[in-house]
This record gives structure tokens, C-alpha cells and sequence, in this order.
């Protein structure tokens, strides 16, 4: 989300002073340069009950206009790799259900209902779509009939939505259980499962390790990161490999560098955004920063921490701070953030 192909990450930001009426929604897509979408929430003083405004803002911090308003929605969103629509999950009834909006009108659509959860929904190329339905099924296909996707027979955690991420020609990368640990309940094993366009599937067994989540394409599209509890492990497709990579969590590939990824450190000997080329940290940024996002060219990362959405040049340091929430007006900013 870590969703999140080109610049795909969201995060909450609103800046100014709450207002019971939200501000007028202005067309966000017009501006030149760089723009990173948001997600900022607070809770009415009226109803108690929590607002949340998907917003954008330009790179350097004009420009900032909301996009939609919705009542409840989870963490996280994604964005498809064109930067024309999101996907939310909102669990404002019983029944959670999958929303897609149209970044340039505000437009939103109810698409289907789903499971819910902050990592059920994925954006692809070529108007693809992954999710899970209101049954749990992993589902995944075209946006333009999302109840006509077709279902992926995996063996799921119980509960929980696959990790997934989508190659730039549709093939989908998505972690499930091995059907060994199906087999035999006491051997707890993953799966990295490589679904291409027409819906061939292959698999590469991840024994001896449960708990994998986050899924990121390299550039090239030869690898795969997976987060392992503080660890990131690294899978080469085409051998079935896996390669310990370093201390983080969130990784994400840069769009212009095969090599280079991006994580987050978020224990007690570090609280940062790391860069990393091959195996070394080049550049880091230090602080609470909940979620991250690539900006399209690589030199730019888009972060969101509890009370502000930051865009880093890792390359000279440079941190210009784009929005703020209000904490004190009880504003809040969520993880996910986009940067395109």
C-alpha cells in the first residue's frame, strides 16, 4: 500500500482549522507537476461520528483541493498507475463496501460490496482490479464489471485479504497459504503466487516463515519485496529465490531503479524512511512516518506522519512539508499515501 505502483501510498492531511462544513470540492487534477493525494479525517462535534476527505495537493504545497467525502473508510486506498481513479473500502454499514472514484470529477461509484479490511482492494494497469468480496473470495479482473472478476482459488489467511500488487503488463503477484500448511494445520507456510494476463498461475513456496504481508513489483519486474515482520525478504520470480534483504517494513520499489527500494525502520533503534540500493541504506529520513509513496522519476518520496504529508528528495535531503492536520481540532491523518 504498501499498495502501490508508481507513486501509490495514501495518507491523511487536511491543514487548517476543522469545519463542520467541508470545503468546497475544487477540480484536483488541472495543476502541473507532481500531486499527492491524501487522506485526512476528524470527528464531527455534532455526532461524534468520523469525517474523512480524500484530498491532493501540488509538490509544493498549493494548490490543495478535496476530492471526495466519505463517512467511514479504511486506512488505506489505491490509486491506478494513471492517476485517474481510487479504490476505498468504507465500513460504514454492516456490510463493507468497494467505492471507486474518479479523481478528477470527485465521482464516486459504488462498484460491489466486499470484505473489507485495509489491504483488501489493489488498482492495476489496464483498468485492473483485485479484491475481496463479501465472501472472502480474492477476486481479480476488469474494472469496467467488478462483479464479473473472476475468482483465484488460494487458501487465504482466515480472515484477511491477500497482499497483492500488479506487474505493469497485469500480471498479479499476491501472498496466500502454501497448500502444504493446508495439508497439515501444524506447519504454518506462505505462498508468493504469480497470476499472468490470461490466468495462468505458478507458485513459490515460502516454507519456514508465516507472516509475510506487503507486496511490491521491482521496476523490471523480476523481483518481488515482501515484508516479514521487521525484515524484508526479496524473491526472484523467475529462479523462485528468496534472499534476506535488510531491516524495514513497507518495502517499495522506485519506478526508475531496479535495484533501489524504499522501507520503513519502526523500532526501537530507528524510526525512519530508509532508501536503499542494493544492499545499503544511501539516504534516510528520520521520524514517525506511518506510510510512504514513490513519486513518478525516483527522486522523490511522498510521507505521511500523524500530523503532516511530507515530500523528500532523498537525493539532496530537501523535506518540504505539503499539509498539516489540526490534532488539536481533532483531525487526523491516515497511513496511505499517493504520489503522481
Amino acid at each position: 500500500m504498501a499498495l502501490v505502483a508508481s507513486c501509490a501510498l495514501v495518507a491523511g492531511c487536511g491543514g487548517g482549522e476543522r469545519s463542520e462544513t467541508p470545503p468546497t470540492a475544487t477540480t484536483a487534477t488541472q495543476a502541473t507537476g507532481l500531486r499527492v493525494v491524501y487522506l485526512v479525517g476528524y470527528r464531527s462535534a455534532a455526532s461524534g461520528a468520523p469525517i474523512f476527505h480524500l484530498m491532493s495537493v501540488g509538490s509544493s504545497g498549493s494548490q490543495r483541493a478535496e476530492i471526495a467525502q466519505f463517512g467511514a473508510v479504511n486506512q488505506t486506498f489505491s490509486i491506478d498507475p494513471n492517476g485517474r481513479r481510487a479504490a476505498l473500502v468504507t465500513d460504514i454499514t454492516d456490510t463493507p463496501e468497494l467505492l471507486i472514484v474518479d479523481l478528477a470529477s470527485g465521482q464516486t461509484t459504488r462498484a460491489t460490496d466486499s470484505q473489507g479490511g485495509d489491504d483488501s482492494v489493489v488498482l492495476g494497469p489496464q483498468d485492473m482490479i483485485a479484491y475481496c468480496d463479501s465472501q472472502g473470495r480474492f477476486r481479480a479482473g476488469s474494472l469496467s464489471d467488478v462483479t464479473a472478476t473472476a475468482v483465484i482459488e488460494t487458501h487465504p489467511r482466515a480472515g484477511a485479504c491477500p497482499h497483492a500488487d500488479w506487474r505493469i503488463d497485469s500480471t498479479l503477484a499476491f501472498l496466500a497459504e502454501s497448500p502444504l500448511s493446508v495439508r497439515s494445520p501444524r506447519i504454518l507456510a506462505e505462498a508468493l503466487y504469480i497470476r499472468d494476463s490470461n490466468g495462468t498461475m505458478s507458485q513459490i513456496d515460502l516454507p519456514g516463515v508465516y507472516g509475510f504481508g506487503q507486496v511490491d513489483w521491482s521496476a523490471d519486474g523480476t523481483r518481488v519485496a515482501l515484508a516479514a515482520g521487521d525484515s524484508i525478504v526479496v524473491v526472484d520470480v523467475a529462479s523462485g529465490q528468496v534472499q534476506p534483504f535488510g531491516r524495514g517494513t513497507d518495502p517499495a520499489y522506485a519506478p526508475d531503479e531496479p535495484r533501489r527500494l524504499a522501507a520503513r525502520r519502526w523500532d526501537e533503534q530507528k524510526r525512519s524512511v530508509d532508501v536503499w540500493q542494493d544492499d545499503a541504506v544511501v539516504a534516510s529520513l528520520p521520524g514517525d512516518y506511518a506510510g510512504f509513496a514513490w513519486c513518478p522519476g525516483g527522486n522523490e518520496i511522498a510521507a505521511t506522519s500523524p500530523d503532516a504529508v511530507s515530500l523528500w528528495n532523498w537525493r539532496t535531503g530537501e523535506k518540504r512539508i505539503l499539509a498539516r492536520a489540526n490534532l488539536a481540532n481533532y483531525q487526523f491523518i491516515q497511513t496511505s499515501v499517493t504520489c503522481f
